[in-house]
């Protein structure tokens, strides 16, 4: 059996920005509006490297994103090796509040840890109460990589999962070196820049209770 490495990713956020739909789009391949997350619980994909002799079990946490449970929220993102905070486009509110979650993160996480920042529901343009400018250069501001998805239209969601884990990887010398992508930008928002690799992904175990899709 070849090494297994791990790496754990929390998503943060406002509740309602689809962070639930986001990791069933990538553990599970659909799309289900639910109702708003109360819990926490994560789900495991197992990702195998191109040379065929290492793997990397990927645990990825759902947390909820109401006011009341956000103080609990560093129990599990105190040791993650990623953070991807999410905001949706289409509320302006939520990327206000999206400060006060990496502030948090900033004061009580690992000083390691990675960020990405992630405008959910692209779909949505005509809706949009968020720039692209605005999210990049929060981004950019807190040394993090951007992207704009979509969980109903599968857009941009495997790339914002493993463009984190590249970075960690990369950092350790076992970087995915035939991994090629494509940029993510606004004249492209309906595209998902495709991320050709040679993953190959084994049995998933999913947790999912109390979900929200808004």
């Amino acid at each position: 059996m070849g090494e297994i490495n791990k790496m754990k990713i929390v998503l943060l956020g406002p509740s309602g920005v689809g962070k639930t739909c986001l990791i069933n789009r990538y553990i599970k391949s659909t799309f289900e509006p639910t109702e708003v997350t109360k819990n926490s619980n994560f789900n495991n994909r197992i990702l195998k490297l191109p040379n065929g002799e290492q793997s990397i079990k990927l645990t990825i946490w759902d947390t909820a994103g109401q006011e009341l449970y956000r103080s609990l929220a560093s129990f599990y993102y105190k040791d993650a090796d990623g953070i991807i905070f999410v905001y949706d486009i289409t509320d302006k509110n939520s990327f206000k509040e999206l400060n006060n979650w990496i502030e948090d993160v900033e004061q009580n996480g690992s000083p390691d840890v990675l960020f990405t920042i992630v405008g959910n529901k692209s779909d949505l343009q005509e809706q949009e109460a968020v720039s692209y400018k605005d999210g990049d250069k929060l981004a950019r501001s807190k040394n993090a990589k951007f992207f704009l998805t979509s969980a109903k239209e599968n857009l941009n969601v495997t790339n914002m999962f493993e463009e984190m884990v590249d970075r960690k990887f990369s950092k350790q010398g076992k970087a995915f070196k035939d991994r090629k992508k494509t940029a993510n930008n606004q004249e492209e928002a309906n595209k998902e820049s495709i991320s050709k690799t040679s993953f190959s992904i084994k049995s998933s175990s999913v947790s999912a209770e109390g979900r929200c899709c808004k």
